[in-house]
């Protein structure tokens, strides 16, 4: 959530949050509260219940409920929590740099 709200008080930008849950159950109350009012104010695209399948060099796929989405991005941040999902990353041609030790 924090990189999501520091990027969109970014002018200029556009944020897309792909989260497979249905709703965000840890975090910090200030944190969740602005993340909210974004996502309100249209400062953040919230896909709720959805994955990333594929990434390639100019695009991203994902499933959602009723189908598939592409979304064009500039940049993807992968916020993927304390114990990476290697074989999927590997999958997408992600390389473990120096120093990870999962």
């Amino acid at each position: 959530m924090e990189a999501a709200i520091a990027l969109a008080h970014q002018a200029g930008t556009s944020v897309t949050v792909v989260y497979r849950g249905q709703d965000h159950r840890r975090g910090r109350r200030r944190n969740i509260e602005e993340f909210g009012r974004l996502v309100r104010a249209g400062r953040i695209d919230m896909r709720w219940q959805a994955e990333i399948t594929v990434i390639d060099e100019q695009s991203l796929t994902i499933r959602v409920q009723g189908g598939t989405d592409r979304l064009g991005f500039d940049a993807v941040l992968v916020m993927i929590g304390s114990l990476p999902p290697w074989e999927f990353l590997s999958a997408a041609g992600v390389q473990r740099g120096a120093g990870i030790l999962a």
